[in-house]
Formats: C-alpha cells, structure tokens, sequence
C-alpha cells in the first residue's frame, strides 16, 4: 500500500493512450504531494482502488476487458464508504451527450472530452475537487 503520509492526493489513471498516460503522469507527479499509478484495464483498475483507496480516479470509457461505465458503477456500489464516495474524472473521446449523460448518472464526478480540454483544466479540476471533499 502507498504511503499516504509521503503523498497527499493519489490518483489513480485507468487509460489506454501512452501519449496522455505520460502527459498525466508527468503533469500529476510534478505537483507537490501528488502521485499518480497508472492502469490500462478495468480489473486492474478495480484491484488498484481497492488497495489503494485513491483521492481521485480518472478514467477513460473504453479500457481493456471492461468499460468505464461498469468501474463508475463498481466504484459507486462498493461498500467501502472510502472508495464508493472517491471523486471520479471521466476522460474520452466519447462526445455524444447520450455517453455524458450515462457516465453523470451512473456518478462520474466531470466529464471530459479529450480533444476539448487541456491537462491544466484537467489539473485545476483535481485542485477543486480536493478542496471540495477535504481531501489532504
């Protein structure tokens, strides 16, 4: 398990682009008291927040044997009060309102598009949303 003393807010990124992975990771990493653990697939998605109980998720919508709407779903029906009410950032190229719709519903937190945000955006998002839930 991470030490959570050493880092304040960890994110956990369930992503499939390198590009943005390495962005992500990089741009997270650089701020103070940030980590981030980077997984390409829902199972391992889903085993990460468990272990790790991240202060925030952030997801695309199509990932390697499962979707993101299933780990929203998964996220929010946990039993663990500490993973089911974790921020969740939604991060596609998925752009029809009918998907933002969905994820929002099912409990995402934000919903980005790719194309249509930039990592700063993305980065002072993260900012709020720990000062919202008081996260450390």
């Amino acid at each position: 398990m991470l030490n959570h003393k050493k880092y304040k807010t960890l994110i956990i990124i369930s992503e499939r682009d390198p590009v943005l992975i390495r962005v992500c990771k990089y741009k997270f990493n650089k701020n103070k008291g940030w980590h981030s653990h980077i997984t390409p697939s829902y199972s391992l998605a889903w085993k990460k927040i468990k272990k790790e109980k991240p202060q925030i998720i952030l997801s695309g919508i199509i990932l390697e044997g499962g979707d993101g709407f299933k780990l929203i779903k998964k996220i929010r029906r946990s039993k663990d009060k500490d993973i089911s009410k974790t921020p969740i950032i939604i991060l596609t190229e998925l752009r029809q309102n009918s998907d933002r719709e969905r994820a929002l519903d099912l409990g995402a937190t934000e919903y980005f598009v790719k194309s249509e945000v930039s990592i700063n955006t993305i980065i002072e998002k993260i900012k709020e949303l720990t000062k919202k839930h008081h996260l450390k």
